[in-house]
């Protein structure tokens, strides 16, 4: 059990990468961002058919908001074009409406990108982990850069982690 856990903690640090992070997004519209975010992927060469993704995710967010925590979205697809598991981050100053219950826009964006097949539901879990932490939050917003966001991502990801595996002893 606790070297599943450590596992997993490490597994999401090797799907966070520096060059899938973009501050300053400039759209202020949910496709749009996600169109960027999709189209920075595509140039980096960690997807191809940037496009299809993009109309799934709209019709994703078109039925319910991904919004799980104030000021971040976590929009997500399956498809079986996808080989493993992509995490992007997105982050948007002038904040996105992602159509959240509490109304409240979107900062932060945590673009997930899964293959059809396989149960990554630990993605998730061990992403809003991380996340679930005001500390953990208020030092992504002091973050500059991507090497920063990654270094707090992995740090807090790890540390998550471990709580898990201290309290489960």
């Amino acid at each position: 059990m606790v070297f599943a856990i450590a596992y997993l903690a490490m597994q999401l640090n090797n799907l966070i990468k520096k060059e899938h992070i973009i501050l300053g997004l400039r759209s202020s519209t949910v496709s749009g961002c996600l169109g960027e975010i999709l189209l920075h992927l595509e140039v980096v060469g960690a997807i191809n058919r940037q496009s299809e993704y993009l109309i799934e995710l709209i019709e994703r967010e078109e039925n319910s908001s991904t919004v799980l925590y104030p000021g971040i979205a976590f929009p997500h697809v399956r498809s079986s074009s996808i080989i493993s598991p992509v995490i992007a981050i997105g982050r948007s100053f002038k904040r996105v409406d992602f159509k959240s219950v509490s109304g409240e826009k979107a900062e932060w964006i945590f673009l997930i990108l899964l293959p059809k097949e396989g149960n990554y539901l630990w993605v998730f879990s061990e992403l809003l982990e991380c996340l679930s932490s005001p500390y953990t939050i208020n030092k992504l917003k002091q973050c500059n850069t991507a090497a920063e966001i990654k270094a707090v991502l992995n740090t807090d990801v790890l540390l998550s982690g471990e709580t898990k595996v201290a309290l489960t002893r």
